[in-house]
């Protein structure tokens, strides 16, 4: 469906105004390292100490770092191709209705679908990235002491933080409404019978 498809008689369209995305993505940040770090502590506490080992010398250090600059650059990639695959899903016009861009004077990748979705579909797709690269890797770190995944899954859950602030605001409009996304132009709109 487009805008076209949504008339002013018989539908209401609601802007969703977003602020503070960048407070908000800490504010997840900070209670995804509650909820996963805590209970690692207590499991792994011998990994942690492998991991803040002081002994490493300064090539090892340096290959770290590279290594993880390159699987996090990789993982915000993977963020918005997953937005993109399950937008796709419920798209009429699959893979055509999807956009996937970079806004490099504001710092940050996006993923735009061009069909109006229900709201139940968008959410699927707006929460897919922080349920797979976020949360199941930090729930995963509980079972394999991979302080790498936790960290990983932290960042990630983080990460998809403006995504779930989105969510709350849409919530509980989810039954009977349609949402657009024109994230290009950071416009978010939804549409509920008049």
């Amino acid at each position: 469906m487009n805008s076209n498809d949504f008339s002013a008689d018989k539908y209401v369209r609601e802007e969703i105004i977003l602020g503070r995305e960048n407070l908000f993505g800490f504010f997840v940040l900070t209670i995804t390292g509650l909820i996963f770090g805590i209970p690692y502590y207590f499991l792994w506490y011998e990994n942690l100490e492998a991991v803040f080992n002081t002994d490493a010398d300064i090539q090892t250090r340096a290959i770290g770092i590279g290594v993880t600059v390159i699987v996090l650059i990789i993982g915000f990639i993977a963020h918005e191709v997953i937005h993109g695959v399950f937008y796709a899903i419920f798209c009429k016009n699959k893979f055509k209705s999807v956009k996937i861009g970079v806004v490099p004077k504001k710092g940050y990748a996006y993923c735009e679908c061009k069909e109006i979705l229900r709201t139940n579909q968008f959410a699927i797709g707006l929460l897919m990235p922080t349920i797979i690269l976020g949360i199941i890797p930090s729930i995963a770190s509980l079972f394999t002491g991979s302080f790498n995944l936790l960290l990983f899954g932290m960042i990630f859950t983080g990460a998809g933080g403006s995504d779930l602030l989105i969510f709350k605001k849409v919530a509980k409009n989810m039954n009977n409404t349609w949402f657009e996304n024109a994230v290009s132009v950071s416009k978010w709109y939804l549409y509920k019978r008049a």
